[in-house]
């Protein structure tokens, strides 16, 4: 096992190593307390220290981050999580040090809670029979690993009380969901309940009057201490075990508190990037003086091996035949045959963008925030000499990068919707357009060959298209020259300046041809795309025109296309534009549609990125009057670009983990052996500091949230302010997951959802072991482990079978599993350890069934699967229980709206839409973007119906349904999930059943990610009700018929808000039956009747 550092190396360089006192260095979270003894979380690793004596010791090195440490009652041991093996597993230790023993084999994620009084730990897991994100609570035995379920649906957290009497528990909160809000008033608000520990009575909740969310359940003698948002801060708080009393014990607002923990009345919590000892006898509140004595090693230079795993884009120059390469935030120049690969130095503790070469090679642009802002700046391109910024004006996020081929200009569009024009030669800045609209207003830019005239396309704020726009710099001119009916896009200039190229989407076959057919979706248009151009001089003859006898050269072809081969210098002439005429012809290139994107013109013809789902392939359109045709110039590409003097070709590939570029000559086809065409990226090794990165991707979330949060007005929040308070705690971080942890902070303070905190550069033990399982749970027997219950799914897609429910192995419920790979196996850890790193790979299980032995072979799939798995089983359990109470009661569940949701909605909508009734579920629904395709379904409404003599009825529209619905939703709806729920209840399709829905109405698009490719959300896009009220977030979206699942009811079987679901349908079945389509007898003659209006 690779170690990060050593503690013996550690404690023997004692004397030398830095401390945390002398730099301040040292961010702690996570803490734990028993006597004076407190264990805490830093560098991604357990610290074990005292309240009266500063220095920590290091109690683990492990590459994973260990984290939520709980000490045991006697002081001995503590409980913990890690991700040793695959998955965040619950594990325990000496507290003076020694070597980890694995607890849980949950293969799910895990909590640790604490200790019962009994010395068994308390954890949370996400491995029951259940939803998405539904997490129950368990105690492990740490000597005999023997697990007990606490009988609670959708407990996070919970603390026992000291007489081992009651279980204070908390149901959902923003722990579940992620997100990072210090103020919350939507459906998931966390609250605490008390059970009676080992009864068969429902608990009780004990928060419903406190309108805050609360979390962390601690118990101090008769009192529940837990965390409230009520004072617009996390702070303390107490209450009598029933409920009673509330007092707030801290006052805590400029800093929230974070995990805590209790031992009697002493509680530790983390604030900001402290631990503080909070006394429940007197009130007293300090701060522990804590230094840590390390070498800090994820401070310490880094070398980035692979930076191409981080690349962002490439750009090509003229005939130099180098590309500059941005990636994770730096530069480099690279070229071919092994020819010296240079990095460019940019300022340090800044991010790099959308870097571009100038046309001689000589120069690099860029965008850089160094100086807060994202600034345009120019670098030599041989490494020489220091950068040097060129505008000050940033005040809005840039995009992109566009040099003029004369080397004089470089336009560049911003986040307002601006596209600019900065002269390098005077450095002076022009708008040249703007009210571009859309998430990025211009999504492509071209100059003419003579730099004179800029074309370029993108969404305007009057117009629901993209259009294409062409400017001339001489007379500061902006014209369209497309109109709003169809989609614009990708122009590019001919290399003589005579015609201008554009992509645009009109073409429309529809995909079926009829309304016909099982689970009919509509009509789709794929290949749209048709290449187009408008002559930007008088008389001049489209390149791909059929020759006449009226050309001057009778069969020959014409002489535009001659001279496509004539010396580019006299190509680049300028040329006078017939601005009044550009419009009134335009011209198509005679090429099969398709799905275009990327146009740009040499000297000989066309090239196009030609895309089929997720393959692209280079197209080459050779200048042709006789039969032009798009032929492969180069297959399975990422995107490609054209550089500026036609002769050259820059393309990207993806290999394994990293990206490969690639330049060629601008041919007809690239050459089939690519090596020598191969950038020499791979020279690349990147060093760099930690700590600058840190401070750069704190800069870049902040500036990020700046630029693209919904409310330019940042929630009323003093956004630079903000800055000033985090800054400080940057210095401090001595791990990339505390740096995670102060955006979770800081974009707590805007109050908004969609903020999780994602990813990043953390260190990860690539060889550990991983988990796999067999689909199933299990229970311990005397000769081995039972098969319990093997998960069920749809019976007529056998591929999304469980392992053990496969076609092909020979197991059953209520099989034991006595060997597997021939070894004996007691207990289920002994069970899942043999099935460590056997995902996807044969094993041979023994099985004993009514005191038989036989064999049979399965291949386990990952903890990820089995997740998925679980789903399902529980979406076959609610489909069964609805069928079994009626069947003419269909049930649909919506997991998420992604477009692999829309494909389970096309199979089970269309198995129910001939019922009387359907239950559409979106109860855990995680969002995506579909709602509209799925409420357009449900918006059809028959008018008429088929019979044809020997068939049974069916109605226009086809497939509709016509039968009463009920949409469930719970605290966990969120997102677009949210949003479906708004639209069946705005639009009266159906009376919404369950609970209040989380509040995550502000969409996002996902763009802000960081250079280490961490992500730090941003809610962007926030709806409005057609009365113009800002509707959904951080309220929900509310039922029509109010139902809770409660916690033991619903562990032990019950699902109230589906037993609701089921008996409103019943009833409205039996009030308003659904009438059979049936035809009246046929008039013996004579015309049928006129229709009439539907009642």
């Amino acid at each position: 096992m690779k170690l990060k550092k050593s503690i013996a190396l550690c404690l023997m360089a004692f004397a030398s190593a830095t401390t945390a006192a002398d730099n301040k260095l040292g961010y702690f979270s996570a803490p734990s307390i028993h006597d004076n003894s407190v264990v805490f979380t830093a560098e991604g690793d357990l610290w074990h220290t005292y309240t009266n004596v500063g220095t920590a010791k290091r109690l683990t090195t492990h590459e994973s981050e260990e984290t939520m440490a709980s000490i045991s009652p006697d002081g001995q041991s503590i409980a913990y999580i890690a991700n040793y093996q695959g998955t965040f597993e619950a594990y325990t230790m000496p507290i003076n040090g020694g070597q980890p023993k694995r607890l849980t084999f949950e293969n799910a994620r895990v909590r640790v809670q604490g200790w019962s009084h009994d010395g068994e730990v308390i954890y949370a897991t996400t491995s029951g029979f259940g939803p998405a994100n539904y997490w129950t609570l368990k105690t492990v035995n740490p000597n005999t690993l023997k697990t007990t379920e606490l009988p609670l649906s959708d407990a996070i957290e919970g603390a026992v009380s000291s007489d081992g009497k009651y279980l204070f528990f908390t149901r959902f909160g923003l722990q579940v969901t992620g997100d990072n809000s210090r103020v919350y008033r939507g459906g998931a608000q966390g609250q605490i309940w008390r059970w009676a520990l080992n009864s068969k009575q429902e608990a009780t909740p004990l928060t419903k009057d406190h309108m805050a969310s609360v979390r962390e359940p601690m118990v101090y003698k008769d009192k529940v201490i837990f965390i409230s948002d009520i004072s617009g801060s996390d702070n303390l708080w107490s209450m009598d075990f029933d409920g009673n009393n509330k007092q707030q014990l801290t006052k805590h607002q400029d800093w929230e508190i974070r995990l805590a923990s209790n031992q009697g009345n002493q509680v530790v919590y983390q604030l900001g990037a402290d631990i503080h000892q909070f006394n429940l006898d007197n009130s007293t509140d300090k701060t522990l003086d804590i230094s840590l004595v390390s070498d800090f090693a994820e401070r310490q230079e880094r070398w980035e091996n692979k930076p191409m795993k981080y690349f962002n884009n490439a750009a090509i120059a003229g005939k130099a035949k180098k590309v500059v390469i941005t990636a994770r935030g730096k530069l480099a120049v690279a070229g071919l045959n092994n020819t010296r690969l240079v990095e460019i130095d940019t300022p340090a503790q800044s991010r790099t963008r959308s870097a571009v070469l100038s046309v001689d090679g000589k120069y690099v642009y860029a965008i850089n925030d160094a100086s807060g802002e994202n600034e345009i700046w120019r670098f030599a391109a041989d490494g020489s000499g220091q950068g040097k910024q060129l505008t000050k004006d940033g005040g809005s996020f840039r995009w992109n990068l566009y040099p003029s081929p004369n080397g004089n200009y470089l336009a560049h569009d911003d986040r307002d919707g601006n596209l600019w024009l900065l002269n390098l030669k005077t450095q002076k800045n022009q708008k040249i357009a703007e009210n571009g609209g859309g998430f990025s207003a211009f999504d492509s830019v071209t100059w003419s060959a003579d730099s004179k005239l800029i074309a370029f396309a993108g969404s305007h704020v009057d117009r629901q298209r993209s259009s294409i726009r062409l400017y001339s710099l001489a007379g500061d001119k902006e014209q369209f020259l497309t109109s709003d009916k169809y989609e614009a896009f990708s122009p590019t200039f001919s290399a003589d300046g005579k015609w201008l190229y554009f992509i645009s989407n009109r073409h429309f076959s529809s995909n079926p041809r009829s309304p016909w057919g099982d689970r009919n979706m509509g009509p789709a248009f794929d290949k749209r795309g048709q290449i187009f151009a408008y002559a930007l001089t008088k008389d001049d003859k489209f390149p791909f025109s059929k020759p006449t006898e009226l050309d001057k050269v009778n069969g020959s072809k014409n002489k535009d296309a001659k001279d496509d081969n004539k010396d580019s210098k006299k190509q680049s002439k300028s040329v006078s534009i017939n601005w009044d005429g550009i419009t009134d012809k335009l011209y198509q290139v005679p090429v099969a549609n398709n799905n275009y994107s990327s146009l740009a013109a040499s000297k000989k013809g066309l090239y196009v990125l030609e895309s089929a789902g997720s393959a692209k392939n280079i197209k080459y359109i050779k200048f042709d009057n006789i039969e032009p045709k798009p032929e492969t110039f180069a297959g399975g590409v990422l995107g490609y670009q054209l550089a500026a003097n036609g002769e050259q070709i820059l393309f990207a590939k993806r290999a394994k983990d990293v990206m490969e570029t690639y330049i060629v000559d601008a041919n007809a086809k690239a050459p089939k052996d690519l090596k020598k065409s191969k950038i020499n990226s791979n020279h690349w090794q990147m060093a760099f500091s930690p700590a600058d990165e840190w401070q750069q991707m704190f800069q870049d979330a902040w500036l990020m949230h700046r630029e693209f949060l919904f409310d330019a007005n940042m929630r009323g929040l003093d956004w630079a302010a903000t800055k000033k308070k985090y800054q400080p705690l940057v210095d401090r971080i001595t791990a990339r997951s505390e740096l995670n942890d102060i955006f979770a902070q800081m974009m707590g303070e805007l109050n908004a959802l969609h903020s999780q905190v994602r990813g990043g550069d953390v260190p990860v033990d690539k060889d550990s072991a991983k988990g796999s399982t067999l689909g199933a749970r299990f229970g311990e027997v005397k000769n081995g482990v039972l098969i319990d219950d093997i998960y069920d799914g749809d019976k007529d897609l056998p591929a999304f079978a469980a392992p053990l429910a496969k076609a092909e192995v020979n197991a059953a419920e209520g099989d034991v599993i006595t060997h597997i790979n021939n070894k004996k196996v007691n207990s289920l850890v002994e069970m899942h350890q043999a099935l460590r790193n056997q995902a996807k790979k044969q094993v041979l299980l023994t099985l004993e069934r009514n005191g038989k032995t036989h064999k049979t072979v399965v291949v386990p799939t990952s903890a990820r699967t089995d997740a998925a798995l679980r789903y399902l089983d529980w979406v076959d359990h609610n489909r069964n229980k609805v069928a079994s109470s009626n069947s003419d009661i269909g049930y649909l569940h919506m997991n998420a709206m992604t477009a692999n949701d829309i494909n389970s909605f096309a199979r089970e909508f269309y198995a129910n839409f001939d019922k009387d009734a359907l239950i559409i579920d979106v109860r855990r629904n995680r969002g995506g973007n579909i709602d509209s395709w799925i409420i357009e379904k449900l918006l059809r409404q028959a008018w008429m119906f088929w019979q044809e003599r020997n068939s049974a009825p069916y109605t226009n529209m086809q497939q509709t349904f016509r039968g009463h619905l009920v949409v469930l939703t719970d605290q966990l709806t969120y997102s677009d999930g949210e949003t479906f729920s708004a639209g069946i209840k705005s639009l009266g399709l159906a009376p919404l059943i369950g609970k209040q829905t989380s509040g995550a109405g502000v969409w996002l698009t996902g763009r802000n990610r960081l250079t280490d490719n961490g992500m730090a959300r941003v809610a962007e896009l926030p709806q409005y009700s057609l009365q113009g009220e800002w509707v959904v977030e951080g309220t929900g979206v509310s039922p029509d018929i109010e139902v809770d699942n409660l916690p033991y009811a619903t562990f032990m079987g019950s699902d109230a808000q589906l037993d609701a679901g089921i008996e409103y349908l019943l009833n409205k079945l039996k009030s308003e039956p659904i009438k059979p389509l049936s035809a009246k007898p046929m008039a013996k003659q004579g015309p049928a009747a006129d229709i009439n209006k539907i009642n």
